[in-house]
Formats: C-alpha cells, structure tokens, sequence
C-alpha cells in the first residue's frame, strides 16, 4: 500500500501546480485589463504572456489530478490482490517459495507459527533480541493458548560474547520482560551463542513442518528476502536436527552470557594488574583443580 506521505507528496505537487497556474491568469489579466486605450496594448504583451502560462499551467493541472487519483487507486488495489493471493498461498499451499524483500516478512514468519504445536525454534547469526514487538506478542498469544503449557518457543541469537552491540543488556531484559509479563517465560527460551562473525542469516524452524530462512543485513536488519518451505517435513527435520545438536548444545542462556562477560572483564583486568583482591580471589578458587 502507498503511504500516506507519498500519497499527500502527489496532492501537494498537483495543488501547487494549480496555484501557479491561478496565480499567472490573476496577474496577467489584472494587468492587461486595466488598460484604457489601445496604445497600450504593446506595453501589456508581458502580462498576457503570463496569463497565457498560466492559463496553460491550470489546464495541465486539472487534467493531471483526475488520473493520479484513478492511477493511484488502481495500484492499490492491485498491491491488495497481491497481498491476498500471497496470503491464500501461505494458508493453502505446500510449496518451496522465495518472498523478496521484508513487506511480507512478519506475516508469513506469523502465518506459519499459528500452526505450531510442540516448539517454534528461531534462530538469528546477527542481530539482538529487540525484534519487532508484534512478532512477539504474537507468539507470547500462541503460547498462551496452549493450556497444558506444552508449547515452547526456543530462540537463538549469536552475538560476540567479548564485543556486544549497544544496548544489548537492555535488548534481553526488555525481550525477556514481555515473556515474564504474558506469563510464558518458561515456555519462552532465550539463549545466545558465541560467534564472532554475524553474517544476517535468520531461522525459524516449526514442528517438524514449516521453515523460514531469512536473508537480512546485519547491521540495519532489513530482509533482502525470505525462502518459505511450508509443510516440507523433509526439510525441516533435518534443520531440526542440526539446530539441537549444533546451535541450542552450545548456547548459553542471558544469566550465564554475563557470567561469563563478567569473568572475560576480571580476567583481562588482571592481566593488565588492575583486578581486586577479591577478583583475584574467585578467580583462583574457579581455576583450581577439582579432587
């Protein structure tokens, strides 16, 4: 659909082009009109020059505010079929599909959770937990459906341990807040992995039924484009698979990830001699051998 602006930019465009064409035909024949003999008619050749452009500017005006409006509600209907097709395909369809860009993202990522009965898996090689705050709501709902409780929703995110993004404390105590409040936090499992390099690759992993892979830009979170394989369990299984042995086995959960923060900081502190002794302390007592 056409935003708002865009739509007002059209009008403002049209309005300002009948203003001037209004403002050429007052000035001209104000000007020409007050002449009282015929010699002055060479004199008044200016302002008829200007009413005339004028008059050409208001008919160029009026002749383009009637089709912008048809085109412009032509497209948008066309987007609304298209968004419906779209919609009908996720609803009915078992298919490998390719949506391109992030207008669709959160709809078909919505879409397929609705059929989730046992976990919803997500993972995210880049990124916070700060994701859109409707996607969480949604599956906080979905969640709260399950009266036996047995639905889970297990997330993922990789983030360098040892260089955080800006405000990342603050990105996992508001995404664990709005689990605590909906009253899933047990059902609501957030952990993150160590790496280093975020490349902008998002899964999200239903049942054994539905798969969602996301192409995005680490650094500003728009999707390029996101590859749907709805009710392909053949697919999804595998991922599955690889997404417990491989990514959950080594995650840690946020308590643990600023332990292990804390520890990382003490250390490198008492490298450079600037740790207490009371660091020092626990740091010993971590460090010596079990009998």
């Amino acid at each position: 659909m056409k935003t708002f602006l865009e739509s007002l930019e059209k009008w403002i465009a049209v309005l300002l082009l009948l203003l001037l064409g209004l403002a050429g035909v007052i000035i001209g024949s104000s000007a020409f009109l007050e002449m009282h003999w015929i010699g002055e008619f060479k004199e008044k050749i200016p302002h008829l020059v200007y009413a005339t452009v004028g008059l050409l500017a208001l008919a160029l005006g009026i002749e383009r505010l009637i089709p912008f409006h048809r085109w412009e509600t032509q497209l948008n209907r066309m987007e609304d079929r298209i968004d419906s097709t779209a919609r009908d395909l996720l609803e009915k369809s078992s298919w490998a599909w390719f949506v391109p860009g992030d207008r669709l993202t959160f709809e078909v990522a919505v879409t397929i959770c609705q059929d989730a009965e046992q976990e919803i898996r997500a993972l995210a090689i880049g990124g916070t937990p700060r994701v859109k705050i409707e996607f969480v709501e949604a599956i906080n709902r979905f969640l709260q459906l399950k009266s036996d409780k047995s639905l889970k929703f297990t997330s993922v995110y990789s983030v360098d341990f040892s260089n955080v993004p800006a405000g990342f404390d603050e990105d996992c105590k508001w995404r664990i807040s709005l689990h605590e409040k909906a009253g899933v936090s047990k059902q609501a499992i957030l952990l993150f992995l160590n790496q280093k390099q975020q490349i902008g690759l998002e899964c999200l992993l239903v049942d054994d039924r539905h798969t969602m892979i996301g192409l995005s830009d680490p650094d500003t979170r728009q999707y390029r484009g996101v590859l749907l394989f709805r009710n392909q369990p053949e697919v999804t299984k595998q991922l599955v698979t690889w997404f417990e042995d491989s990514i959950v086995r080594h995650a840690m959960t946020y308590d643990q990830v600023v332990a292990f923060r804390s520890k990382a900081t003490t250390r490198e502190r008492e490298t450079h001699g600037l740790a207490t002794e009371e660091e020092q302390s626990l740091e010993s007592q971590e460090r010596r051998p079990v009998n």
